[in-house]
């Protein structure tokens, strides 16, 4: 799986040893009710389990989102025919920053030009006031 980069985000691939901030960060409930897919409560062992299943798939690809080095958020897709499905998360001290619209803007140039696909898809709760504010998204 390739590193993506922007301008301050590196999306690499998942470790082990993320874990530990996963937990920490997706743990937190503003984290994870703005998610379809994230349960609440969050631990390490949910982080672990989590990872030891996560492997890339033909159709589906997930990153950790890190800025300096430090893993702050996730990212990924789903490949459906011609379709992707995007999905990402922040933690909450890296809400309102503009990370997650440039996270998701990498990975959207990422999918077009590597898998072909003719749309992208995502959803956020109508709730969220940290939707997402490109216009690629």
């Amino acid at each position: 799986m390739p590193e993506i980069t922007s301008p301050r985000l590196t999306l690499r691939p998942l470790a082990m040893g993320d874990a530990p901030r996963i937990a920490e960060l997706a743990g937190e409930w503003d984290v994870a009710r703005m998610t379809s897919r994230i349960p609440h409560p969050y631990d390490l062992a949910n982080a672990e389990s989590w990872l030891t299943r996560k492997t890339q798939t033909a159709d589906e690809t997930a990153f950790a989102i890190a800025l300096d080095d430090q893993f702050v958020g996730g990212c990924g897709f789903i490949v459906r025919g011609p379709d992707a499905e995007l999905g990402y998360w922040l933690g909450k001290p890296y809400w309102g920053r503009g990370y997650a619209t440039e996270a998701a803007g990498a990975l959207i140039d990422h999918v077009f030009q590597t898998y072909g696909v003719e749309r992208i898809t995502l959803g956020h709760f109508v709730d969220n006031r940290h939707r997402p504010a490109s216009s690629k998204c």
